[in-house]
């Protein structure tokens, strides 16, 4: 019996693999992922995108399975009040997104109020660039996702029959 399941087992975990495989396939033949930063001035959570961006963002934002959104600081030294600018910036960001007309559902926050810089935070330029939200916008379910959906249906209704 032991043998038997163990069999019954990598049976199992050679079919998600087949499953996860070919979703990770899919996934990297479609297009990548869109990323736009959102840039804003010291000490502010006030978002100013321009027009012509802000239709392209939108835009391809009301398509997407999900839009995640993450917010950063110039901060070199991990404080209260770097926490709170980088969630109130990525919050802003949601909030300017929803009121164009995007499901709240597909967006996810996160915010890093140090660290992870895109310039150099040594000079007045770089700290400009890494006062920012980063919207990521997936053009495709992430393959986690894929992989949850795969394991739910297995737990609730087996292997697939051979």
């Amino acid at each position: 019996r032991s043998a038997e399941a163990n069999s019954q087992a990598v049976a199992r975990m050679t079919q998600r693999e087949q499953v996860l495989v070919r979703s990770i396939e899919a996934n990297a033949s479609a297009q990548r992922n869109l990323l736009v930063p959102v840039l804003f001035a010291f000490g502010s959570t006030q978002v100013l995108v321009p027009d012509a961006d802000a239709g392209r963002i939108v835009e391809a934002a009301r398509g997407a399975p999900l839009i995640v959104l993450r917010g950063r600081t110039d901060g070199a030294v991990d404080a209260p009040a770097e926490g709170t600018i980088a969630r109130q910036r990525a919050a802003a960001v949601e909030a300017w997104l929803v009121q164009a007309g995007i499901d709240r559902v597909r967006i996810r926050s996160t915010w890093q109020p140090v660290g992870d810089h895109a310039a150099d935070n040594t000079t007045e330029g770089g700290r400009t660039l890494n006062r920012r939200v980063e919207i990521e916008i997936y053009r495709s379910a992430p393959v986690v996702a894929a992989a949850s959906v795969l394991s739910t249906s297995l737990a609730q209704h087996g292997p697939a029959p051979d």
